[in-house]
């Protein structure tokens, strides 16, 4: 009677710790890896104070040059982990942002709202960055969500 006790107490444990691996791998947020520095000598992104949400923010992009600048809708989500900066995975690998581009003159601003609900969903407590693409170089801006 002991021995069917044990082996079923041993059995319980491994069900236990085999439904927890799974919850904590299954949860996680899936990243990939990305360049640790992005700076951009033509273009600077700042979040406009009071927009920066778990689930959007308004950027303002700063064309830093003389000439006019494109850039597109397209952006991506970056979380420092352990130090190290990760992209991260989309909920949906076929969400498509539209194709669009737009100008910045030169030396001037614009600003543009980005809710990442769709493509990220809300945010954790973490250190992130909004990466863009602007005329040929990535400009980059760092937030943190409480």
């Amino acid at each position: 009677m002991k021995k069917k006790l044990v082996i079923i107490i041993f059995i319980l444990v491994l069900i236990i710790a085999a439904v927890a691996i799974y919850f904590a791998v299954n949860t996680q947020e899936q990243t990939y890896e990305v360049e640790q520095e992005i700076y951009s000598e033509i273009a600077e992104i700042r979040i406009k104070e009071g927009t920066l949400t778990n689930t959007s923010a308004t950027i303002i992009i700063k064309n830093k040059t003389e000439s006019p600048i494109g850039y597109g809708k397209e952006y991506r989500i970056d979380k420092q982990i352990n130090g190290e900066w990760r992209e991260i995975k989309a909920k949906d690998e076929d969400y498509i942002i539209d194709a669009i581009g737009y100008l910045i003159d030169g030396g001037k601003e614009t600003e543009e709202k980005i809710d990442w609900t769709d493509l990220y969903g809300e945010l954790k407590k973490g250190k992130y960055r909004l990466v863009k693409e602007i005329g040929s170089e990535y400009a980059s801006v760092e937030f943190e969500i409480e």
